[in-house]
């Protein structure tokens, strides 16, 4: 039996008021059997009138699964991130992951077709 366990942000915590942000850095550990919902929420949130890059670390302990993916990129395609020139993507791939960093970046490149076909998704060092 695995559990999944979702870590999630506190309701007060909020990025809204933040208007001026051109850069947007986040950084998120997928643990094994755990989902990270409160991402998604952080970038929902943002007031991205000037948002042009954000930037998103993850140490991947666990699945690519922990993240909604298409959903994230249905966040970013919206008319809000309009001024959105890239998608930094570091995904640090621990040796307890079932993936290795290539077929990673294949996999989050399927995920992301419109990013990836636009060219706003950049992987990184």
């Amino acid at each position: 039996l695995t559990v999944v366990s979702d870590v999630r942000l506190p309701f007060e915590f909020t990025l809204a008021g933040c208007s001026s942000l051109r850069t947007l850095a986040v950084r998120c550990p997928i643990a094994l059997h755990s989902k990270v919902p409160w991402v998604n929420a952080l970038l929902a949130d943002v007031n991205a009138a000037e948002l042009e890059t954000v930037a998103l670390e993850v140490r991947l302990l666990g699945s690519l699964d922990g993240l909604d993916w298409r959903r994230l990129e249905n966040t970013l395609m919206q008319d809000n991130f309009e001024r959105l020139k890239s998608l930094d993507l570091k995904i640090a791939v621990w040796h307890t992951a079932s993936q290795n960093r290539h077929d990673t970046e294949a996999l989050v490149r399927a995920e992301l077709p419109k990013l990836h076909s636009r060219r706003l998704l950049h992987f990184v060092e």
